[in-house]
């Protein structure tokens, strides 16, 4: 049996680079940001607008309900969350400019020190076990060019699994054609999305998450698997 729970893995993301690919996952996704104005507990809504890497800005549609705009200020704190695909992004900053263009405003927004990075899953997943230890595989094409990562896989759901990979080896919000290699089973070939990236350790690997977007021959091979690993766990007293 598959035990269905929400799980959530945290990171603090201070990485430029990092910051910079999750919030243009935001912009390119036009998700829909909640916003809070310094310590007022109102919730307004907006859209990212554009991201200006170079000097370091974010620029934001008018808030709604329109009462918000009118309290905002140059050097207004923004409190900014959004959830997109399982994953919340909570960011703050400070107001730069307030512009108006086609009688509609927009508000600049100073680069975010740091993103705190919150994955939800849907559902449990095991660790691995001594007779079912695996490994990962993982391959993205880019032109002519073929780049390919292996890491160890620490835990697997139906809907997805974890391990440690080397440090940026991967991307995060990419999708890349796995091979998981597991004792006692048959390689599974998928194809998977990359939904969380750790800090990047000392010891030159860092945690990741990815979901499942195809599993050739289907995904109804995955939770057979799952139940294999949960009644080994089960045989070892750990579970």
């Amino acid at each position: 049996m598959v035990i269905v729970l929400e799980i959530t893995e945290k990171e603090i993301i201070n990485n430029r680079g990092q910051i910079r690919a999750i919030l243009g996952s935001i912009l390119n996704d036009s998700v829909l940001v909640r916003v809070c104005l310094g310590n007022q507990p109102e919730e307004y809504s907006s859209i990212m607008l554009s991201i200006d890497d170079k000097h370091r800005i974010i620029t934001f549609d008018e808030l709604h309900p329109i009462d918000g705009h009118y309290i905002i200020s140059k050097g207004a704190g923004f409190t900014i969350n959004t959830r997109n695909s399982g994953v919340e992004t909570r960011f703050s900053s400070k107001v730069k400019e307030i512009g108006i263009e086609d009688g509609v405003h927009f508000y600049k927004l100073k680069w975010p020190k740091e993103l705190i990075y919150s994955q939800k899953r849907a559902a449990f997943r095991v660790p691995t076990t001594q007779d079912f230890s695996g490994e990962v595989e993982f391959t993205s094409a880019e032109g002519l060019l073929i780049n390919k990562a292996k890491g160890r896989l620490q835990d697997i759901s139906a809907t997805g699994f974890g391990g440690l990979v080397a440090n940026d080896s991967l991307e995060l919000g990419k999708n890349y054609k796995a091979i998981l290699f597991f004792q006692k089973t048959p390689p599974i070939n998928a194809v998977v999305e990359i939904k969380f990236l750790g800090i990047s350790g000392s010891r030159g690997t860092r945690r990741f998450g990815a979901v499942f977007v195809s599993v050739e021959g289907g995904t109804s091979k995955i939770p057979g698997l799952v139940n294999r690993i949960e009644r080994d766990l089960i045989r070892r007293g750990s579970l």
